[in-house]
């Protein structure tokens, strides 16, 4: 009995420490990645870069009146990884920026970080007391990393900028950082990790809206959840915004063979979303309506409209029926349908 005990107790720890997600450690590629680029490129502190690596943020309440602006970024249970504070000298003019990712499980030692950044300029305390060490990528710009007391592993990771106006991340840079988050959400997709999809689907979506393949591992994500309601919506919109096929257009392959591979694999691609957006509606229960079903559904809803208006006017005396007004009246019970 006391063993079988142990063993639930054993068990209950493992399911509690592998529920709680932990951010990447501070040696992890992709955060060495980010640090590196961040701390030679101060420019990438941006919302419109950063979304691309870490996702979306929370918007923080404004420090100094409307001069600083704060975002944070929280893991599982409400656990804070990410800050970025910058200061304007006016709107868009960002004079100040700092970045600081949390690694609050992290047991990464110094001499490690330091042989992956390079020699340090300096050692030091922090107001906090805390061990610090500073590195330098590029002018104007630091890269400290934070420990604690009694600690063994760099807990957090401080990039700071102080100078000129800051200019916009050139667009080869968002361009590379969009590519690489479609690549990981598709890999994640392929994992069935929908709550790794789920917040680069939707920044993919604030960026192109008509991203069918998008809209469909959205609604995924949302059927996972549960949210049949929203699953149909992404499932639809997904469908909405495939092209229409044109076939006027199509060639044959001894005329245009190089346009015709491209467009035969377009078409491919949106063929396999729009059999994946049927596919999930099948599953929720939706039947695929055309637009001459579409059209017919309309017109019966008016119908009844019109019968149910007559059916008021018959009760509360004779009147003209106004089939403008006849529509906009609200819909009596489903069951007076049936006295047609």
């Amino acid at each position: 009995m006391y063993r079988l005990f142990v063993a639930v107790c054993i068990l209950a720890l493992l399911l509690c420490s592998a529920a709680q997600a932990k951010p990447g450690l501070p040696d992890d590629p992709d955060m060495l990645e980010l640090m590196r680029k961040l701390a030679s490129k101060p420019e990438l502190m941006n919302i419109e870069y950063l979304q691309y690596v870490i996702g979306l943020p929370e918007q923080g309440p404004p420090i100094g009146g409307a001069q600083i602006k704060s975002q944070f970024w929280y893991g599982a249970h409400h656990k804070l990884m990410y800050e970025l504070h910058q200061q304007e000298s006016y709107p868009g003019q960002v004079i100040s920026s700092d970045f600081l990712m949390h690694f609050p499980e992290s047991q990464v030692s110094f001499k490690k970080m330091e042989h992956e950044l390079g020699t340090p300029i300096r050692r030091f305390y922090d107001p906090q007391c805390h061990p610090a060490v500073l590195c330098s990528l590029a002018p104007n710009t630091s890269l400290t990393l934070h420990s604690h007391r009694g600690a063994f592993g760099v807990k957090r990771v401080a990039v700071a900028y102080r100078g000129a106006p800051l200019p916009n991340p050139s667009p080869a840079d968002i361009k590379l950082a969009s590519d690489k988050m479609v690549e990981r959400m598709e890999q994640a997709a392929d994992r069935k990790k929908w709550d790794v999809v789920m917040p680069l689907a939707i920044v993919e979506l604030r960026n192109h809206p008509d991203d069918a393949e998008a809209h469909y591992l959205l609604g995924r994500c949302y059927a996972s959840q549960g949210n049949l309601a929203q699953a149909i919506n992404e499932y639809k919109a997904g469908l909405a915004a495939i092209p229409p096929s044109n076939p006027a257009a199509v060639v044959s392959v001894q005329q245009q063979p190089a346009v015709t591979w491209a467009s035969q694999v377009t078409a491919c691609a949106s063929g396999d979303i729009k059999q994946n957006c049927l596919r999930g509606l099948k599953e929720l229960k939706v039947k695929e309506q055309s637009p001459d079903d579409e059209l017919e559904a309309a017109n019966q809803r008016r119908n009844i409209k019109l019968f149910q208006h007559a059916q008021r006017l018959r009760v509360g005396g004779s009147k003209t029926v106004d089939p403008d007004k006849a529509e906009s009246e609200t819909e009596l019970p489903v069951s007076n349908q049936g006295n047609r």
